[in-house]
Formats: C-alpha cells, structure tokens, sequence
C-alpha cells in the first residue's frame, strides 16, 4: 500500500472513541440563544452583572454543594444572558439539537 492510498474499512471498536477538536466548553462560561453559544470569560461576565445579581450568584456558590448548583448556575447565567451575551469571546453556532439544552 502506497503512503497516499486510502482504503474503506468498516471498524467495531470495544470501548467508546471519543473524537474531538480539543476544545472544551465550561457549563457555567456560556449561555446558548437561538442558534449560537456565547463563551464569555468570568472577569467579563462579573463586570456585565450588577452589584445585586453578583450578590446572588456569591449566594448560590457559597450554599451547601448539592446535585442542582450546577443547573443554579447555568440557570442564573441564562437569565441574564442579555447582558452576557455583548461580553462574549467567542461565537460558536450549535445544531438545532443543542438549542434549549
């Protein structure tokens, strides 16, 4: 076989691949609208906050950990994403799947 031939081959693996782009998007450093994720950068996103939505994320972090501060988070982040979304860093469009997640 040549160095520039290609072949079709059908594969079975025995444990899951993963196959990425290296690129990993933190659930509390974005907020989905429509079509598109907005990343944005904490420093950037606390500046977009005012003082009583900064107070309350302090009091959502500061609880006792349990299984929805996560969603909390996200869900905080959401609500607000019309004041994060001009902060966004990055733009990534997402697939119909994806939206509303």
């Amino acid at each position: 076989m040549n160095f520039l031939e290609s072949r079709r081959l059908l594969v079975s693996t025995l444990s899951p691949v993963h196959v990425g782009c290296g690129e990993d998007y933190d659930p509390t450093r974005y907020v989905i609208e429509d079509d598109t994720l907005y990343e944005f950068e904490p420093g950037a996103a606390l500046a977009a906050l005012t003082d009583q939505d900064r107070d309350q994320l302090l009091k959502i972090v500061s609880s006792p950990a349990n299984d929805r501060m996560l969603q909390q988070v996200q869900a905080f982040f959401y609500h607000r994403r019309q004041s994060l979304i001009p902060t966004a860093s990055r733009r990534v469009p997402v697939g119909p799947k994806l939206v509303g997640f």
